[in-house]
């Protein structure tokens, strides 16, 4: 009878055994499944984005586009509480002020004057030029 018994508990804990070796490895498997799903999204490729982030961007991006900044002359831009501003002629004579904000531009007036906000920054153009705030808005 001892010998049953003890065949029967070696049968149970060889069964037990074999069961826990195929549940380890099965999570094991899920388990490296997940990480290289991870990886695979990590080393998906970003797509490109031009983020204008600061004045000098904006400044080249104008130039880029013909307005030929020139005369740049720092502006009193902490009186509007803006972060930088800069004032340039364009290359048709048309007087024009850049400023950038920590946040997005504030409703604000300045005499004979056209306004533009884009995001955080804010154009002033002294005159008419409607291509130049057309590309001032097109900006991204």
């Amino acid at each position: 009878m001892k010998k049953v018994v003890i065949s029967g508990f070696f049968a149970l804990t060889t069964l037990l055994g074999a069961c826990s070796s195929q549940e380890a490895a099965t999570k094991e498997s899920k388990k490296e499944v997940k990480q290289e799903t991870k990886q695979e999204v990590i080393q998906e490729p970003k797509p490109e984005t031009t983020q204008i982030k600061d004045l000098s961007v904006v400044e080249k991006y104008l130039n880029d586009k013909g307005f030929e900044l020139k005369d740049k002359d720092q502006q009193y831009f902490q009186m509007i509480k803006a972060k930088d501003g800069y004032g340039y002629t364009t290359k048709n004579g048309i007087d024009i002020e850049l400023y950038e904000f920590t946040s997005d531009a504030p409703e604000t007036t300045f005499p004979d004057s056209t306004i533009v906000r884009n995001g955080k920054f804010l154009l002033v153009v002294y005159g008419d030029d409607p291509e130049l705030i057309k590309a001032f808005n097109d900006m991204k």
